[in-house]
Formats: structure tokens, C-alpha cells, sequence
């Protein structure tokens, strides 16, 4: 089964307005209040967080998923009711709906959601097959990048939690090669390229495609250069 990393459209004409967000009203001091939506990385909420509101450019239009970019999305995902719909039955663990309004030319619209994913499923990657990339940084400025291998994501993971003490700066999986036979049609991996994805099944792609917008599938096997530089995205997105 093929399966895609989901990502929010660059197309104009999808979109409107790149990027699509104008501005960002912040409802507390983004830093200081415990409660803030970026205090939430990766678990489980156990109370209601305060979210950001973004207003978004006249010209951009809603689509159902938005492009988040910075401060009150981190590594979120900003998906319309619809979306949200979809998501919730195609996984019933791990994730959490906080309602996050938008603005558009004024008018509030209060079907959006941010999703916060807190459960993710590593052991559906294969290790050995998997590629890697560590990142260190260069006393004249710049990094050196080292390509490595795990056999295990407890290896992997045993040299993510010492990957200061071994000079990297960064260490991520560059590219995922999954295990066979996998049911689920739609999961998150973390220790990736851009921190997190968030990954459908082809079925669960093809009905997404049927009915909501603002969606672009980069191909899982894929790393984001290959996808962005090399073409393919184009071809199907323009």
C-alpha cells in the first residue's frame, strides 16, 4: 500500500494567497501562560488551551486545511470541521480537536480545529531500510551533514536522547521506508524531516481528495528537496 505525507497547498489557485494567514491575535502571553497551545508538544492536553486566532488575507480563500506557519501552530495542523470529520474516523486513539476559529474578510468562522496528535507509531517504520541524516555544526559557521543507519528505533531513539554528547545538532530520519502490512489509514511519525508527519493511506488520500481542499500529498518515500526540487509535486500540483 502507498501512503503520503499530508501537507498544506502552495497553489495560488487553490489557495488564494500565499501564504494564507495575514495575522495572528494572540489570547495570552505566548511565553509565560501555561496554558498557551504551544505548551502542548506531542501529548496529551489534560485541560482547554488557549489558542491563536489567524485572520487570513481577503484574497486567500478557507480551505480545509490552512497553512499554519510559527507561533500557536507548532507542529499542529489547522483543519476545517469537515477535515476534522474525516480524520477522527480513520483513527479513534491519539488525537485531540481544540476548536480554533479563523477570520476571513471579517467574518469569524468557528468550524476549525487544531489538531494535537499525542500517539506515534514508529514501529511501523522499518529501521534497517530507513535512511538518516546527523547534523553538525561547524566551528566557521555552517553544518556537516553525515548520513547514518540504525538497526532499531530503541537504537535510534537511545541516540537521539545523547545526540548532544555525540556533536549533532539535529538527527532525523531523511527518508521513511515503512513495514508491510500496515492497517492503519491514517498515523503520525516524529524524528523526521520537518519534526513531524503526518501520514494517509492511499484510500484515506483518494477520499480526502473527493472532498476537501487545500490538501497536497508528497509521496512518503520521498524526502522534501526531492519533492519540491525534483519536479514531481509540480507535475501533480502546479
Amino acid at each position: 500500500m502507498t501512503f503520503y505525507s499530508i501537507r498544506s497547498s502552495g497553489n495560488k489557485k487553490t489557495i488564494g494567497h500565499y501564504p494564507q494567514i495575514e495575522k495572528v491575535t494572540h489570547n495570552c502571553h505566548v511565553w509565560d501562560d501555561p496554558k498557551f497551545i504551544d505548551r502542548i508538544q506531542f501529548e496529551k492536553a489534560y485541560f482547554d488551551p488557549i489558542v491563536s486566532i489567524p485572520s487570513l488575507f481577503k484574497s486567500s480563500k478557507t480551505t480545509d486545511l490552512i497553512h499554519t506557519v510559527g507561533i500557536g501552530f507548532v507542529g499542529k495542523l489547522l483543519v476545517s470541521g469537515k477535515l476534522k470529520t474525516i480524520l477522527e474516523n480513520h483513527r479513534k486513539t491519539g488525537l485531540q480537536f481544540f476548536k480554533c476559529p479563523i477570520v476571513h474578510r471579517e467574518k469569524r468562522f468557528d468550524d476549525y480545529w487544531c489538531l494535537n496528535i499525542f500517539e506515534f507509531d514508529m514501529d511501523f517504520i522499518d529501521f534497517r531500510k530507513s535512511q538518516f541524516l546527523g547534523k553538525m555544526s561547524k566551528a566557521e559557521g555552517g553544518n556537516f551533514v553525515q548520513n547514518l543507519s540504525f538497526k532499531s528505533y530503541k537504537i535510534f531513539k537511545e541516540n537521539l536522547e545523547k545526540k548532544r554528547e555525540l556533536g549533532f545538532s539535529q538527527l532525523f530520519i531523511s527518508k521513511v521506508k515503512l513495514n508491510p502490512s500496515i492497517s492503519e489509514d491514517f498515523f503520525a511519525l516524529q524524528h523526521v524531516e520537518g519534526t513531524v508527519k503526518y501520514i494517509v493511506s492511499e484510500k484515506l488520500k483518494k477520499l480526502i481528495e473527493e472532498t476537501c481542499t487545500g490538501i497536497e500529498f508528497m509521496p512518503l518515500e520521498m524526502t522534501l528537496s526531492q519533492w519540491l526540487q525534483g519536479g514531481e509535486r509540480k507535475k501533480i500540483y502546479g
